[in-house]
């Protein structure tokens, strides 16, 4: 099975940064995307906020906050408390910020529930 990395920031008013899948503006997941082959989890998961959203994470600073069974891969969460630049629409996405109900409605939705039930317990 694949590897999938995420990140999910969450701003101080509790909007998480999100992007839209491409042929679809409304349904809204975190930004990531498949690892490459050889190619560690949080860097991953930096390189594949940068490419949907242009804000910067140092892989470092990432802390893994879930593993578990995505769609097609295996999933790897992080969560970034500090990071850069202003969030942008890229790639033909739409780039957010939305609350945790959007993230529940989505295509992503199963994977975002048991996230956020992690995230509420921490």
């Amino acid at each position: 099975m694949n590897d999938a990395a995420c990140v999910l920031i969450v701003r101080n008013d509790g909007l998480v940064l999100a992007v839209s899948r491409k042929n679809d503006h409304t349904d809204f997941g975190l930004p990531g995307g498949k690892v490459e082959p050889g190619e560690e989890l949080a860097c991953a998961a930096a390189r594949e906020l940068w490419e949907e959203t242009g804000v910067i994470v140092a892989p470092s600073t990432l802390q893994k906050i879930y593993e578990g069974p995505g769609r097609t891969c295996t999933a790897h969460a992080f969560y970034a408390r500090r990071w850069r630049g202003t969030p942008e629409s890229r790639e033909g996405a739409v780039t957010a910020w939305v609350p945790w109900s959007t993230l529940l409605k989505g295509s992503f939705r199963d994977y975002n529930a048991r996230l956020m039930a992690v995230v509420r317990r921490t």
